[in-house]
């Protein structure tokens, strides 16, 4: 009974997955391709970019909110694909990267500032009979030039600002791309209502 009861459960699920593996959610992106080169990148929606405009030249910042097929939505505001002089980008890889020189920019300062400490300790001490002045100096010289080193590597990263597309060189156009996280949504939402 228990393993009959089993196959018509797991033949019910069987035919609920293939259900829903047959609804496919698309979502666009922005494909820009090299008009010699055919190379190929593409921005999503919710990308901060930043575009300057043929018109006037005029620099903006925004979030990419939406890709319809000639116009771009940025921040509330439709542009046509046209209306672009250059688009700058900043990629994924890019952004871990800020982070991470950041993070060894803010460790550096703080092994500078404790390097520095002990050379002032170790200087504020240096009258009394303790003997250790001399070697809190030196510990201290080496971690404030350790942290210094930190903080200039560490900037290093923060000078790159991203792929920036001339719009003369690039084309671009709508794409369809399946959405993985909406089916995957999807998905959950439908095996919730079969339970229930």
């Amino acid at each position: 009974m228990k393993v009959l009861i089993f196959c018509i459960l797991s033949m019910a699920l069987m035919q609920f997955e293939l259900h829903a593996q047959n609804e496919v959610i698309y979502d666009t992106i922005l494909l820009l391709t090299h008009k010699e080169k055919g190379k190929t990148k593409y921005l999503v929606k919710g990308k901060k970019i930043t575009h300057w405009k043929k018109v006037d030249g005029a620099k903006n910042k925004g979030r990419l909110e939406g890709i319809k097929e000639n116009k771009l939505l940025i921040d509330g505001v439709e542009y046509d694909f046209e209306d672009f002089k250059q688009i700058r980008a900043k990629s994924s890889g890019l952004k871990v990267i800020q982070i991470s020189g950041k993070v060894v920019m803010a460790t550096g300062t703080l092994v500078t500032v404790l390097g520095g400490y002990w050379i002032f300790y170790g200087y504020s001490i240096a009258g009394s009979d303790a003997c250790g002045s001399g070697i809190l100096i030196v510990f201290g010289v080496l971690a404030a030039s350790v942290g210094i080193a930190s903080v200039i590597i560490g900037s290093i990263p923060l000078l790159f600002s991203g792929k920036k597309f001339d719009m003369d060189l690039w084309d671009m156009e709508m794409q369809l791309v399946p959405d993985k996280k909406a089916k995957r949504k999807l998905a959950r939402q439908q095996k919730k209502e079969a339970l229930e």
